[in-house]
């Protein structure tokens, strides 16, 4: 039995921020950083909150790869002002802080939790956190996976002009990241005919824009378009899950301090490769994924073995025409001390909850050979 929800009211266009008069009434809690300070981003918010008399706090205490530390300090200010309401302004980091305040928040609180209303403004194109069920965290052991339905936001508000002076990698990695979420849900064991719909047109999305902001980052339709990939791809693996690309990525980046889009994209061709290793390709559930996705987008595909290996070409073009890494030895990462932590990145990957949802359910030793072979790989 397929099923499908989504909670949350999406909001679209450069003029989209002028919403918040009408959806904001309480206590104001404003998640972000220091970035979105400095870039200016908060102004029009705060005009906004202050022109209809409400109190407000600004937490802007947030660092990449958001920690159970900051998520504590974004706790106490949390309780000194008791929101009605939470908006986050900014990238994936700040959204899934916004969220792990509240996930545990609501762990101290028990029955006596009451949820603020959740508004996200990403600025950034990647995470789709925006629109998701899931929050990555950092604790001492690494990254955790928290997965909780109401930690959807109920308003996501996707303003591009946000997006306009993000810097050149981050647009790859962001862009990249949203590539993987779409292939990831679209091969999940879980996917449906409704979560494919929103996987296809993200991936086409990423494909026709994220190329054209190589040329000119400034190109404010492709910065739209990007949004909406992003918030596509992240609704379609919210539903569907993801996969051993993610699950290692989580290790990857934990370990060794990696932005977790580019750890997950030096990983794409390795766990694509694996997706379509067991069987023959006629007989492989992901490679039947692969082609239909392929198909979607308008790759040659007369064959399910063209449309798996024009899909394959396509990734690995898109990520030599944008320049970023294409293994981790390309991170900085040493091989010796790489090596030495294979097995315990591993044991991490195997017990990361987006393994569960993978097309294949790999062993230990499986994984530890993934990351081998994805330190070195040329293509």
């Amino acid at each position: 039995m397929d099923t499908f929800k989504f909670s949350g009211e999406i909001i679209c266009g450069n003029d989209s921020l002028s919403s918040l008069v009408n959806l904001i009434d309480g206590r104001v809690m404003i998640v972000t950083d220091k970035s979105m300070v400095n870039l200016g981003h908060l102004n029009e918010i705060k005009k906004i909150i202050s022109g209809k008399g409400l109190d407000f706090k600004v937490f802007d205490g947030v660092l990449p790869d958001p920690s159970t530390e900051v998520i504590t300090q974004g706790i106490k200010m949390f309780e000194e002002c008791c929101p009605t309401i939470i908006i986050a302004v900014g990238g994936g980091s700040v959204i899934d802080c916004a969220k792990g305040i509240m996930y545990f928040k609501a762990q101290l609180d028990g029955v006596m939790w009451k949820r603020p209303l959740f508004i996200a403004i990403p600025t950034t194109s990647g995470t789709g956190s925006e629109c998701t069920s899931f929050s990555v965290i950092t604790t001492e052991q690494g990254k955790i996976c928290i997965i909780e339905d109401w930690l959807v936001p109920d308003y996501a508000i996707l303003n591009e002009d946000f997006t306009i002076g993000i810097p050149e990698t981050i647009t790859y990695d962001t862009g990249l990241d949203v590539l993987t979420h779409a292939l990831e849900a679209t091969v999940s064991c879980n996917a449906t005919p409704f979560t494919d719909a929103y996987a296809s047109k993200a991936t086409m999305l990423v494909f026709e824009n994220l190329p054209k902001l190589k040329r000119n980052l400034k190109d404010i339709t492709c910065r739209k378009n990007m949004h909406i990939a992003s918030c596509l791809a992240g609704i379609a693996f919210s539903q569907a899950g993801l996969g051993l690309n993610h699950s290692l990525a989580h290790a990857l980046g934990g370990a060794f301090h990696i932005p977790h889009g580019r750890a997950n994209t030096v990983l794409l061709e390795t766990i694509f490769d694996f997706n379509i290793s067991k069987g023959s390709l006629n007989n492989n559930y992901a490679a039947q994924k692969y082609w239909e996705l392929a198909k979607s987008i308008n790759l040659p595909a007369r064959t399910i073995r063209e449309g798996v290996m024009n899909l394959r070409k396509a990734i690995n073009n898109l990520k030599s025409e944008l320049g970023v890494p294409i293994n981790i030895k390309d991170l900085g990462i040493d091989e010796l001390e790489f090596k030495s932590k294979i097995s315990i990145l591993a044991e991490h990957a195997l017990n990361d909850r987006c393994t569960n949802t993978a097309p294949i359910k790999p062993s230990l030793k499986e994984i530890e050979q993934l990351y081998e072979e994805a330190y070195c790989r040329k293509f």
